[in-house]
Order: C-alpha cells, then sequence, then structure tokens
C-alpha cells in the first residue's frame, strides 16, 4: 500500500473576543477557458461543532466564508479546555492517518494546546482540570506553546466513513461512528453539528471520528486578541495518481484571514474582497497564481474583462514576485517588479509560462522554475470540492518567484478602486484570462 502525505488545511478563525461583521464586497469570477477539473482527494475530512463557549455558542462557528473558533472571554491567568471543540470526521471509504496540526497564523500561539482524543467529555491535560482526564494511551498532543508536534506513520488513525445520507427532507447528513454507535451530524448555518445521542467513545483505528481538544491558558502577560491564520491539519493515507487540469489556479494573498481566492463549483473560481470602504484603492500582488501544468509551453495574452464597474479603474498584472506590487502608480514609494507586464486594461508583451510537470503521483500539483529544476508542489485547502476554499494553495516556505520563461507559473496582480458613491453592496465583475500555446 502507498502511504503519502497531504496537507488539509481548515480555514479557521481562532478568536478570543467577538468579531465583527463583514460589510461590502467585491466578487471577481475568473476562468481561462481552460478544464478546471477538481481532484479528489480529501474531499471527505469535515469539522464538526460539539462543545459550546460561555456565550452559549458553539465553538466552531461558520463566520461568512470560513469557520470560526469562538473560545469566549475570560480573566488572564485562568484556563478554560473544551474537550470536543470540535471533531474531526472521515466519510470516504479509506483511513487517514493525521500526522500534525498546526496553527499557521502570523505569530505563534504560546497559550494554546491541541489534543486529539477518544472520550468526548474527558480532558487530556491532567494539569489544567480537577477531573477524570483520558489515559495515556488515548490521547495524542499536537500542538503546544506554538510547537507542532508531528506524527510521520504514527499518528491518530481514522476509519473508513459510509459518506453522506440525505433526511427525509431531502438535506445532506453526515454519518459519524464507532463499532457499535452511529450518529447523524447535520448542516446548521453551514456548519455540521454533532448528534447529541451519537457516540462519544471514538475508538482509534476504527471510528472514523476523533474530539479535538482545545485549551487556553493565557497568563497574566496576554492580551485578548484574534488568531488570523488557519488551522492545517496533516494527513496520509492512499491516494490514487490523478492527472488534473491542464491549466490551475493558485491561492496566496489573503484578506480577513482567508485566502481571496475561492470556488464555487468545479469549473468557477471568483476572488472575493471584503469590508472595503468606499473611495479606496485595493491592490493585492499575490491575489493568486496561474499555474500551467502541460507539457508544453503557454502564453498569458491578456484578460476579458465584463461588467467592470464605473469608476472602478481595474488593472491586471502578470508578474514575477508575490511580494512586490506591479503597479508602479498605485505603489508610489515601495520598491515595484520591475519584471512585469501589464494584461488589462492595456496589454503590454504577455507572459510566456514554461512547461509544466503535471502532478505528483498522489495528485499534487507541481510548480516552480522548470529550467533550474527547483519545483514544488501545491497543497489543496479546504474539504469536498463543492466547498468555497477547495483550491491549491502555494508553498509558503518555497521560492516563489516566477521567471518568465523558465517558470511554469505567474502571479497575478488585481488593483481597482472602490467607487466614491458606493454604499453597502456587491460588485460582480468577470475576468476570463487569454492563453495561446504558439
Amino acid at each position: 500500500m502507498k502511504i503519502s502525505k497531504r496537507w488539509f488545511v481548515a480555514l479557521v478563525l481562532t478568536s478570543m473576543l467577538l468579531i465583527t461583521s463583514m460589510m461590502g464586497q467585491v466578487y471577481i469570477n475568473l476562468e481561462s477557458g481552460a478544464e478546471l477539473r477538481t481532484s479528489e482527494d480529501l474531499k471527505s475530512l469535515q469539522l464538526m461543532a460539539v462543545d459550546y463557549n460561555p456565550e452559549g455558542e458553539p465553538v466552531l462557528q461558520r463566520d461568512g466564508d470560513r469557520h470560526k473558533i469562538a473560545l469566549g472571554d475570560w480573566f488572564p491567568d485562568t484556563n478554560k479546555t473544551y474537550p470536543a471543540a470540535f471533531a474531526i470526521v472521515n466519510p470516504e471509504e479509506k483511513e487517514f492517518r493525521i500526522s500534525s496540526i498546526d496553527l499557521k497564523g502570523e505569530e505563534e500561539l504560546g497559550h494554546v494546546e491541541v489534543w486529539v482524543h477518544r472520550y468526548r467529555d474527558k480532558p487530556s491535560n491532567p494539569e489544567l482540570v480537577d477531573v477524570e482526564t483520558e489515559d495515556e494511551g488515548d490521547k495524542m498532543l499536537y500542538y503546544q506553546e506554538g510547537n507542532a508536534y508531528e506524527y510521520p506513520g504514527d499518528g491518530w488513525l481514522l476509519g473508513e466513513g459510509t459518506g453522506y445520507q440525505e433526511d427525509e427532507e431531502g438535506e445532506l447528513t453526515l454519518d459519524y461512528a464507532n463499532q457499535t454507535e452511529t450518529g447523524t451530524a447535520t448542516l446548521e448555518n453551514g456548519t455540521w453539528m454533532y448528534d447529541r445521542d451519537g457516540p462519544k467513545e471514538a475508538v482509534e483505528g476504527s471510528s472514523n471520528f476523533v474530539w479535538v481538544e482545545i485549551s487556553v491558558t493565557p497568563d497574566y502577560g496576554a492580551s485578548p486578541g484574534d488568531y488570523q491564520g488557519p488551522i492545517e491539519i496533516g494527513v496520509e493515507a492512499e491516494f490514487e495518481p490523478e492527472r488534473g487540469s491542464e491549466v490551475e489556479f493558485m491561492s496566496a494573498g489573503r484578506r480577513q484571514g482567508s485566502p481571496v481566492l475561492y470556488r464555487t463549483d468545479e469549473k468557477s473560481l471568483r476572488l472575493t474582497f471584503e469590508d472595503m470602504m468606499a473611495g479606496t484603492t485595493v491592490l493585492i500582488p499575490d491575489a493568486f497564481a496561474i499555474v500551467n501544468a502541460a507539457d508544453t509551453p503557454l502564453n498569458v495574452t491578456g484578460v476579458d474583462v465584463e461588467n467592470e464597474i464605473e469608476g472602478m479603474n481595474m488593472s491586471v498584472y502578470a508578474h514575477g514576485d508575490p511580494n512586490r506590487p506591479a503597479n508602479g502608480t498605485l505603489a508610489s514609494g515601495i520598491n515595484t517588479d520591475e519584471n512585469a507586464s501589464q494584461i488589462y486594461p492595456a496589454v503590454e508583451d504577455g507572459w510566456r509560462l514554461s512547461n509544466g510537470l503535471g502532478y505528483t503521483e498522489d495528485g499534487r500539483l507541481i510548480y516552480g522554475n522548470i529550467t533550474s529544476e527547483e519545483t514544488t508542489t501545491a497543497n489543496r485547502i479546504g474539504g469536498r470540492p463543492d466547498q468555497r476554499f477547495y483550491t491549491w494553495h502555494y508553498d509558503e516556505e518555497a521560492d516563489n518567484t516566477a521567471v518568465e520563461g523558465h517558470s511554469n507559473f505567474v502571479w497575478v496582480e488585481i488593483a481597482f478602486e472602490i467607487p466614491e458613491d458606493a454604499g453597502e453592496e456587491t460588485f460582480e465583475t468577470e475576468l476570463t484570462f487569454q492563453l495561446s500555446s504558439e
């Protein structure tokens, strides 16, 4: 059996404070004219809400386009443990092994612990509670004091699942079970909610679910704040090789803690820009990347724009450095990417992508400098293919500079203005990228 490692990135906002609602949105539809077929890997891993915080709300919630972990408010030098802040559920008819759980935010969270364990109502750390805790063999520590622990080949094993069902009203439900009991999770406000009468015991190797415990232990020097990064769950399983699409879009840039690139269905991608202010300018150099997975070079020759809003003054650039803006007019006083080519509204020289290398044996997208053979792989984020953030995401630790003619990817910068008279409304503009193999 071939075992390979994948990353399931659950986009979660972990917060010690209440989060204000979003206002105003800008949507940009993306198309390339090429097939945008999704991979089937990791489609099944789901998060299920279980425990409630002191405000009477589920710890795991849906916050607009992503999940939120609302831990509640309390005094410094006190602690709070949620034995089942949420659960990881596997509906797929194959096993998954959890190799790591990492909080990939802008800063390390030194006052947070994350465990996976067997019994829903038994905490894992006896130093934080005065009740009966899990036995040593029924729990695993995955994150503590800013450190993520790796368990390659030896992480918690999720058993096979039985997929999704429909209830009498035709609504989708999610099964989770151990050897003797079965629970049925239902969707409420975009989040799977656990079955109160369902199983409390997650038996490693046979149950298709596991409880995830989160403990928060702030000291007197800690101050309430928001954690804006995702929770990255590393998993190992047997995956079938898959070719995938010839052209892919790869996310990178974030706003409000989530990538601006997301998926609406199997062949439609969008960029979302929320909480905008009238009369302001948005400039994101790393909005996304176009990746050539074919074995022949491709040229990005322009962009067709439909339904551009009056006063939006949109510009689109293809360029190499995701950390440096391409639009020198809007980025006045900042070092810009000199190797940039405007592709909207005026088209300069376009951008040439080298031939691609397709996908690895376990279906991961390969990108990088093909000439120097300095390549890496993109990771899938999100859950099922029909979920919003089921997209390719770049390797944050790699050299992500694209060299024209030598790299099979290019960064796309999106810049636009919010009209002065804009209210709380939604703007929708469609972009179609022109690609040529000549």
